[in-house]
């Protein structure tokens, strides 16, 4: 769908950049974990804009999917991440973009600015019309693995005679680009190598933000701090936090340190029991000279 523009909202657009596999269950009618990005351009600077965004299974009418509403949209090229977990089927995301007084005064009749639609699979089948279905081979195994059964003839690995996959990433090793890597969950492509989403350098399955150059996702935020260099098995506590030592892909050792209860430390502290110690004596002392 082609993006949407109001007569005087200038040449707003809204973008869905990716929908992509972040992992794979470990059993197929389990739920599956997809992030999305959408990006918006060509903002006014003087409107606060607020970006719906809507995931709906085609063809399910009875539910009502599931809508998140972007309303911290600061500038151009601002981008928003989400990971959703969904079962295997037909889906489609939509983002529409609004003036934030428009929406806010009336939600159903606000104008959308600028639009942005598209489908996608969940699971490893196919959406013909709508409809989800996997391919005989994969309802084939699902089954054996249901009633503990495999007919197909292996070498122990996930691999077949003719077929061998070295790694046991699915991908067998004619079609493999990286032969010894297991990339399962994290090779949206099927290339058999782990994805870089976000084209950091750092690989998807070690990236704390996968589909965040600057790693600035939440996950890097939450009472965690890093300083200095230090070696494997290194550990220390300070300033009310535990420290440990952990290596980045480069191999380079730093410090990463959580905050701890420090009123805890204060009381277990030896130090700070010899100081109510001293206290309490010079009080003592204080009143038998009076």
């Amino acid at each position: 769908m082609a993006p949407l523009a109001s007569a005087d909202s200038g040449d707003e657009t809204i973008t869905v950049n990716h929908v992509v596999l972040v992992d794979t269950p470990p059993h197929p009618e389990w739920e599956w974990n997809y992030s999305y990005q959408i990006e918006v351009s060509d903002l006014q600077l003087d409107v606060n804009y607020i970006a719906v965004i809507l995931i709906k299974q085609i063809g399910n009418d009875e539910w009502g999917g599931l809508d998140w509403w972007w309303d911290d949209i600061e500038g151009d090229g601002d981008q928003y991440n989400y990971t959703v977990s969904l079962q295997r089927g037909c889906y489609f995301i939509n983002a529409s973009l609004y003036e934030s007084d428009d929406l806010n005064s009336d939600v159903e009749n606000a104008t959308v600015l600028a639009g942005a639609y598209l489908d996608f699979v969940v699971g490893t089948g196919s959406c013909v019309d709508g409809v989800y279905s996997e391919d005989d081979n994969t309802e084939e195994e699902e089954e054996n693995e249901e009633s503990g059964n495999n007919e197909t003839e292996e070498t122990g690995n996930n691999e077949t005679e003719d077929s061998p996959d070295s790694d046991n990433d699915g991908i067998s090793d004619d079609d493999d680009a990286c032969p010894e890597e297991d990339a399962s969950g994290h090779d949206a492509d099927a290339d058999g190598c782990i994805d870089d989403s976000d084209n950091d350098g750092v690989k998807n399955n070690v990236d704390v933000c996968p589909f965040d150059p600057n790693d600035e996702c939440d996950a890097t935020l939450e009472n965690q701090q890093t300083e200095g260099e230090c070696v494997e098995g290194d550990v220390k506590n300070e300033d009310c936090n535990s420290c440990s030592c952990e290596f980045d892909s480069e191999g380079d050792g730093f410090w990463v340190c959580t905050e701890m209860d420090c009123e805890a430390m204060k009381e277990d502290s030896p130090g700070f029991g010899l100081l109510l110690a001293t206290l309490s004596c010079l009080v003592i002392a204080f009143r038998r000279r009076l």
